[in-house]
């Protein structure tokens, strides 16, 4: 079905979960962390951007020009996304297993959503709110990942503990499939934006649960003859740049605070060892008393340096409710202004 190619390192050491591209920059979502990293096309890391909750699976929307997200602590329900990744609607998605979505994907040449949730393969019209059910497994089997290859879909699917390559038509019909032996489990599956032929992949997925990396693959000539180039025009030259929100400026402000309250307790610490030191090869008195006053006019400036930060700081919690980190799209999928500060 397809011949791998070579192997692509990506930055970090995390377990990265879904990838989408948006024809400027990656943006691969992490299992266990409210953040995207954003890579530009070499692969390399730009930033990485906080975001409201833990997203999983991700894929880039030209027909809207947004992203379609969905999270693990939220079941049934896409979360949409604007180009700097914060919240801007969600839809909600009626299936009957109620399962986690594992995978999403942007339908080119139907305007519509291809997505995996548990051993269930559907397409969802997010302007009409429709689901079509378009392949379902065995009980026991878990589809991982999904992407559409007008006129094909092919998704990977863990049955046991072998995950298998399966080609479908546009109607959910089998064409092909076969397992993957030398590969773990592909937790998404991207069109290379490299290739003009669109015959090139690209897997998501790890060794050994911890260093993340892509396969590189080229689809037969028998299956790439026959796809339809995507019509749809990526946007991402003509947008205005992404605005910092309140609460990501308050974060920003939080952690210089934090850095300059650092810096203080070295400084303080190298006068403590500088008077300690001096105490013990000073020969005169007028030696003591000349680093005795340097350590005292080192501690003025720090002490007039907290009550600047010491303001700062209550400054900035009239303005911010800060929550720590671990609350982050975890707990709750509502809209709560105790939990995420007033933007």
């Amino acid at each position: 079905m397809f011949t791998i190619c070579s192997e692509i390192p990506l930055p970090g050491f995390c377990w990265y979960r879904g990838i989408a591209f948006d024809g400027c920059q990656y943006y691969l979502t992490f299992r266990c962390a409210c953040k995207i990293a954003v890579l530009d096309c070499d692969f390399r890391l730009i930033e990485l951007v906080k975001t409201r909750r833990i997203y999983t699976a991700i894929c880039y929307d030209p027909k809207r020009d947004c992203f379609w997200a969905a999270s693990d602590a939220c079941r049934s329900t896409l979360f949409k996304l604007d180009h700097c990744l914060r919240e801007i609607d969600r839809l909600a998605v009626c299936l009957e297993n109620h399962s986690l979505f594992t995978g999403v994907s942007f339908c080119c040449d139907t305007g519509r959503l291809l997505v995996a949730a548990g051993n269930s393969l559907v397409e969802v019209d997010p302007e009409r709110d429709t689901v079509c059910l378009l392949r379902e497994e065995g009980k026991h089997a878990l589809i991982l990942s999904a992407i559409c290859l007008p006129p094909y879909i092919m998704f990977c699917v863990l049955r046991g503990c072998k995950p298998y390559i399966v080609l479908l038509t546009h109607t959910g019909a089998l064409l092909a499939e076969e397992q993957i032996p030398s590969v773990g489990a592909v937790d998404a599956i991207l069109q290379d934006p490299c290739r003009p032929n669109s015959c090139g992949l690209f897997l998501l997925t790890d060794k050994h649960g911890c260093y993340p990396y892509l396969l590189k693959a080229t689809l037969e000539e028998q299956i790439c003859s026959k796809l339809r180039p995507c019509s749809q025009e990526l946007r991402c030259m003509h947008r205005t740049p992404c605005r910092p929100c309140r609460q990501s400026a308050c974060d920003d402000v939080l952690e210089s605070i934090a850095l300059q309250e650092a810096a203080i307790a070295h400084i303080l610490n190298a006068e403590g060892e500088k008077l300690q030191k001096s105490t013990e090869i000073s020969t005169s008195i007028s030696e003591l008393l000349e680093v005795n006053a340097s350590v005292q006019e080192t501690l003025w400036y720090a002490t007039f340096l907290e009550r600047v930060l010491s303001d700062k700081l209550n400054t900035l919690q009239g303005m911010c409710c800060c929550v720590p980190a671990p609350w982050c799209g975890f707990w709750d999928c509502g809209d709560s202004p105790w939990q995420w500060g007033i933007e």
